[in-house]
């Protein structure tokens, strides 16, 4: 039999390892806190460092202004290359930037173009929003990089394009809104967005001021047929067999007046695959007449005559 000596001493080895796998495990986690604050506290200040260096105002940067498709209006001009690594040289991946922003020499319409395109803000302030967020997105997206094999770096370059358009009629103007960009992934995207400004009103031109709401069903088989023929199929060929999404369309809010008439337009995705790109679907005044009310007739009519 055991001794209460030898009991006594195996339950103090016993009671030592306990305290010794206990204050293991607690130095363990002390050591990977402080690491792991340790790396965090080095990454935000690495990023206030990037920002600090790579985010700047706008005033004072030296835009290039240049005569726009419109007659009173001017596009101003910023086109910006922001390293994700600047220390590295033409090693560092990029973020190619370039806007193309539409302004006024005339008062009113400069206020309208801030209030439509701008949410109330200048062009310059819109420019320095859009700009600082697409850059912190960029280095927020791709930080993982720093500590990455460098013979990847050049898959990781972004590009953002913004380019405004505008077109003057008589009491109208359109804007085109334009955006192409890359932000990782298989391929880029493009958009475009339309407005439509009666500046009598002095507000947008919605779809349903131009069209009836009993004219939709008949303007969307329209748009149908129009697409089968632009995209080389019969009156009865499937529009899936074209490479749309679905063999019936709904009409967007998306449209512009030009000389040619009435134009819908969809985005990659919206109704068809990507690499058909932008879908518009075009109507003259005459073939669609009868669909129009009052007010759509008489703003088609100023362009198209």
């Amino acid at each position: 039999m055991m001794t209460m000596k030898k009991i006594n001493s195996k339950k103090k080895t016993n009671s030592k390892k306990r305290l010794h796998s206990m204050l293991t495990r607690i130095f363990t986690g002390v050591y990977f806190i402080l690491i792991i604050t340790t790396l965090s506290t080095c990454n935000s200040i690495a990023m206030r460092k990037w920002r600090d260096k790579n985010i700047n105002p706008i005033e004072g940067s030296g835009w290039i202004l240049e005569e726009g498709a419109a007659t009173k209006h001017v596009n101003i001009t910023k086109q910006e290359v922001v390293a994700l690594m600047p220390e590295q040289g033409k090693k560092s991946p990029n973020l190619t930037i370039q806007y193309q922003l539409l302004d006024s020499s005339d008062t009113r319409i400069k206020m309208l173009i801030s209030k439509i395109l701008y949410g109330g803000q200048t062009a310059s302030a819109y420019f320095a929003k859009e700009r600082y967020e697409l850059v912190t997105e960029y280095y927020s997206s791709n930080k993982r990089l720093l500590f990455s094999d460098p013979s990847t770096w050049e898959t990781y370059n972004w590009y953002f394009n913004e380019i405004f358009t505008g077109y003057e009629y008589v009491n109208m103007i359109v804007i085109c809104r334009d955006r192409e960009y890359y932000k990782g992934g298989s391929h880029g995207m493009r958009e475009k967005r339309y407005f439509v400004i009666d500046t009598v009103k002095m507000d947008i031109v919605k779809r349903d001021e131009i069209i009836p709401l009993q004219a939709i069903p008949t303007l969307e088989r329209a748009v149908e047929e129009n697409l089968r023929i632009k995209y080389g199929g019969s009156p009865t060929t499937s529009l899936s067999s074209l490479g749309f999404l679905d063999d019936r369309i709904s009409l967007n809010n998306n449209f512009y007046i030009s000389k040619s008439g009435l134009t819908f337009s969809w985005d990659p995705y919206d109704i068809s695959v990507y690499v058909m790109g932008i879908v518009e679907a075009s109507f003259s005044y005459s073939q669609i007449e009868s669909l129009l009310t009052t007010r759509g007739k008489q703003l088609l009519i100023s362009v198209t005559y």
